[in-house]
Order: C-alpha cells, then structure tokens, then sequence
C-alpha cells in the first residue's frame, strides 16, 4: 500500500493516465532476441491488451492495470544434456573430443535454438490507484516486485510513493517507541 504523492494535480486526468500506460506499455520479448525479461503495463482483464481504453481503466474513482512480466528461462539441465548429446555426435563423427572453442560454439546455437522454442513464464500483478484519496495498491507479495512496479509508477505518472507500512503509520502519527 501506498499513496501518492503528485508534483502536478494536473497530472491525473485521464488523457494524462492513459498516455503513460501506453507509453510504458508491456512490448513482449523478441525471439530472436537477446532480452530474456520484459515488464510494462496491461489491461487488468485482458493481460494481452495495451490498448487501455477509458472503460478498462477507470472505475468510479479507482484507475486499474497490471502489471506484467514475462521470461524465458532455458533449464541448464536440459542445455546440459543437448550439449552433451551434440558432443557425442561431434566425437563420432570427427573421431576426437570438441574444443573448449568449439564447445562454446555449440553451447550459444544450442541456448539460441531452445530459447527459440521455449514460452515464457507470464506473471501478472494487479495495479489499483485511487485518484480522489491517492492510495495505491500493489497486488505482490514479492518485494523486487513492488519496487519495480513502485518505480515505474513514478516514472510513468512525475509521482512520488510513499509506503502505508504500520511504522511509517507510526512515526506520522509522532508516537514514540515507549507508546
């Protein structure tokens, strides 16, 4: 939980809103790419969709998103094993063992042609903001999580937010630690 501190009140209309989540929209990763990790934000109901249209995005007084992050993760396991099966094949058919070189060679086309392959992990954490009273709520457990979606927040909206934890309660309420 937090709230938002704005540096604009102007920044949250809705024209504002649905431009930054656009803008830092998810985008999914490449396939032939290098990047084995992509964020951005998405529709609540639709995790595919980054069109955010108005009735998506805003319900009463609360604007809702999420947040998703996707992966590829290629199983060293299963790397290990592919590699292992191409340099019996290597041995049998050039009658000696790889080289470190060409071993390394193999290793990369073997990671590129798996990661070509494989689907990634999709996760999706839910993003409620509240324009009248400035609470925001982040649906994680994770705190890398939180702090990435914490980041992106006050990137995408020139905001800053402040934690509701029970002790920053605490000291905002100027009790002491005897109390």
């Amino acid at each position: 939980r937090f709230r938002a501190e704005l540096s604009d009140e102007r920044n949250l209309t809705s024209d504002f809103i649905l431009e930054g989540l656009r803008l830092h929209a998810f985008q999914p990763i490449a396939v032939q790419g290098e990047d084995e990790r992509s964020a951005g934000f998405v529709e609540i109901e639709k995790h595919d969709s980054v069109d955010f249209p108005p009735s998506s995005v805003f319900q009463d007084d609360w604007m809702v998103f999420a947040w998703r992050i996707d992966t590829i993760r290629i199983s060293s396991a299963q790397l290990r094993e592919e590699l292992a099966a191409w340099a019996q094949n290597f041995e049998g058919e050039h009658e000696r063992a790889p080289s470190r070189f060409e071993k390394a060679e193999a290793k990369d086309a073997l990671r590129r042609e798996l990661r070509a392959v494989t689907p990634p992990a999709t996760k999706t954490f839910d993003v409620s903001w509240n324009m009248s009273t400035g609470a925001v709520q982040v649906f994680s457990l994770s705190r890398k999580v939180v702090d990435e979606i914490q980041a992106a927040l006050e990137k995408t909206f020139s905001c800053r937010l402040i934690p509701r934890s029970p002790m920053v309660l605490f000291d905002e309420a100027g009790l002491c630690d005897a109390s």
